[in-house]
């Protein structure tokens, strides 16, 4: 099949759960499928870009998905401030099979099952508000190239905070119930021993083999070499794939809303558009927690300290 190329502008569509039209258009280029890859859509706009993998049954649920994403991502860049280059944003695959894993390493591509070939299905549209919109955030701070070791506390918090702007905008209804998961999870701490300071909050703390099972053998060369698994690797877990330390499957949600919550009290005090130039300065300089500390002291007369403890 010879490689097709289609070059259009397409102005967003008015989606059911979008109350606004956006005027900006962008174009959209179609490659076809290799022996090495699934073919893709390539979307640019004057802000960002970013590529959209489909197999054989979800060229349709892929093209359905654009409108869904833009919108996702100017809302993301609405509060959140990057460098003025052109945002890069993590690739996302639609795909059918479950096994499905990436051929590529090193770069992030995000993984959304859908059986449908009729287009997006319900749960495809459902997830990618609630994994994208989450981890575009974490693409955002990727474009901060000299910060590779951010507190987990302050990616984390800045991600969902983002979420609650943005997607109890666009999935208010979805939103809300995610929320008061974390909400729940968050009242149930006193029953739940086995979490750790916000300051202690490293990495995922699986088990390494429920890791590596789900690798490719590139990928546990990777692992082996760099200490994490390639970026955009989408893994899962059981209860049982924990470290035991961190067994108790509400410990990343209070974690989460935990952060979430220091987020909250900083906008409260110094307000949105102010927490916003913030986070941007925070990345620029890439600091560590005591660094964040005192700087919230220094400039707004704001101690996060014990809520990290």
């Amino acid at each position: 099949m010879t490689t097709k190329k289609v070059s259009i502008l397409i102005s967003l569509i008015c989606l059911s759960y979008a109350p606004n039209l956006y005027s900006q258009a962008y174009k959209v280029d179609k490659k076809d499928s290799s022996s090495q890859d699934l073919a893709y859509y390539s979307v640019t706009d004057n802000e960002f870009k970013y590529k959209v993998y489909f197999d054989s049954i979800n060229e349709k649920a892929a093209s359905e998905s654009i409108p869904y994403l833009h919108e996702l991502y100017k809302e993301i860049l609405k509060f959140n401030k990057v460098k003025d280059d052109l945002v890069q944003w993590a690739d996302v695959s639609f795909v059918s099979d479950e096994k499905y894993k990436s051929p590529t390493q090193g770069i992030t591509r995000w993984v959304i099952q859908n059986q449908d070939a009729a287009g997006l299905s319900p749960q495809a549209k459902n997830k990618i508000h609630s994994i994208i919109g989450h981890e575009q955030v974490h693409a955002l701070q990727g474009q901060f190239k000299n910060c590779k070791n951010l507190p987990r506390w302050f990616e984390e918090g800045q991600a969902v905070w983002t979420e609650d702007k943005i997607l109890s905008y666009l999935t208010p209804k979805e939103w809300n119930e995610r929320f008061k998961n974390l909400q729940e999870a968050y009242k149930s701490q006193s029953l739940n021993e086995k979490t750790v300071p916000l300051e202690e909050w490293g990495g995922m703390g699986f088990d390494i083999e429920a890791i590596k099972r789900q690798l490719t053998p590139e990928g546990i060369k990777y692992l082996e070499k760099h200490g994490t698994t390639p970026p955009g690797v989408t893994l899962s877990f059981t209860p049982k794939d924990f470290r035991e330390k961190e067994h108790d499957i509400l410990y990343h949600a209070v974690n989460y809303y935990k952060s979430y919550m220091i987020f909250k009290e900083i906008e409260d005090t110094i307000g949105t558009e102010k927490l916003i130039d913030w986070n941007k300065y925070v990345l620029n300089k890439c600091y560590t927690t005591n660094e964040i500390i005192n700087t919230l002291k220094e400039e707004y007369s704001l101690d996060i300290s014990e809520k990290l403890k």
